[in-house]
């Protein structure tokens, strides 16, 4: 699996392919940007996340074209991945939103997630006020792997909050950026 949200990338560069990745659709996304970077369609998700981190100038713009390629597609075949994504939470919502395990689930996902960050803050505040010196080699590993666990637990928390009070998908994608911005703050303190 990726260490990096290469997902964001294809939001920013390739904005319809994204939408169609957090829906039912996703295959047809996946195909459409193994075409572009890959040259071929039967890359899996794990050669696409890889080719988007490695891409080149050329390979982005390839992945812009073929986002538009594949617009006019779902165009054609009349579809709208938006309703698609919407249909696919309503779905999930009418199977599992009468089971209590669920919501238990989410009450554990929604406190791990807050203990997770009460512990990075209280160890940053340690860090800082205790003149605890570290060596720049372990900073590195330690604040990648704290970046990692607090950005899965954050999207599995908004997650949780979706499937309680309901999102757009536009309003998930916010958070998402908002999760990635504590993982980039966590990064440029393993530089300081």
């Amino acid at each position: 699996m990726p260490s990096f949200d290469w997902i964001s990338i294809v939001q920013s560069v390739a904005p319809t392919i994204a939408t169609a990745l957090g829906s039912p659709l996703a295959g047809l996304g996946v195909r459409a940007l193994s075409e572009a970077l890959l040259g071929h369609p039967n890359g899996s998700e794990s050669d696409v996340a890889q080719a988007v981190e490695m891409a080149t100038p050329d390979q982005l713009l390839a992945m812009k074209k073929a986002d538009q390629e594949f617009a006019v597609k779902m165009k054609e075949l009349d579809i709208d991945l938006e309703k698609a994504y919407l249909d696919d939470v309503a779905d999930a919502r009418a199977t599992f939103g009468h089971d209590n395990k669920v919501f238990w689930v989410g009450i554990v996902t929604l406190l791990t997630f807050a203990g997770l960050v009460l512990l990075v803050l209280l160890g940053a505040f340690r860090i800082l006020t205790d003149g605890i010196t570290i060596e720049q080699a372990t900073m590195t590993v330690v604040v990648a792997v704290i970046s990692a666990i607090v950005s899965t637990a954050g999207s599995n928390a908004q997650t949780v909050i979706n499937w309680w009070f309901g999102s757009s998908k536009t309003s998930a994608e916010k958070t998402t950026a908002m999760t990635n911005t504590i993982s980039d703050a966590m990064s440029k303190l393993r530089q300081k």
